[in-house]
C-alpha cells in the first residue's frame, strides 16, 4: 500500500514538474483545451436540455482554446517542442488543428 501511494505521488509530482516547465500561457491553453474535450465528451447527440447546458458551457472554453491555439501557433512557430507538446493534446488531436499548424 505505501509502494502504490509513493508511485501515485511520484506521478502527479511529475506531471506538475512538467507543466511549471511551460509557458503560462500554454499552460493555459491546456487547461481551455482539457475542459472544451472534457464537455465535448459529455453530449448525447439527443439535443436534450443537458445538452444544451453541456454546449453552454463549453462555449467558452473551447472559444478560447481556438484563439490562443493560433496566437500559439504563430509565437511559438520556432519551438518545436512547445508546438509537439500543444499539438499532443486530445483537443488538437481530435479538432485536426495539428494538421495546419504551419498555416
Amino acid at each position: 500500500m505505501k509502494y502504490l501511494i509513493f508511485v501515485i505521488f511520484t506521478c502527479f509530482s511529475q506531471q506538475a514538474n512538467a507543466e511549471q516547465t511551460l509557458p503560462h500561457d500554454v499552460n493555459l491553453f491546456i487547461q481551455n483545451a482539457d475542459t472544451c474535450y472534457h464537455f465535448a465528451g459529455e453530449i448525447s447527440g439527443d439535443n436534450s436540455k443537458r445538452d444544451k447546458e453541456v454546449q453552454q458551457n463549453m462555449r467558452k472554453p473551447c472559444n478560447a482554446a481556438d484563439r490562443q491555439y493560433k496566437q500559439l501557433m504563430k509565437k511559438y512557430k520556432h519551438n518545436t517542442k512547445l508546438i509537439e507538446t500543444i499539438n499532443a493534446t486530445d483537443y488538437v488531436q481530435n479538432t485536426g488543428y495539428g494538421q495546419s499548424a504551419s498555416n
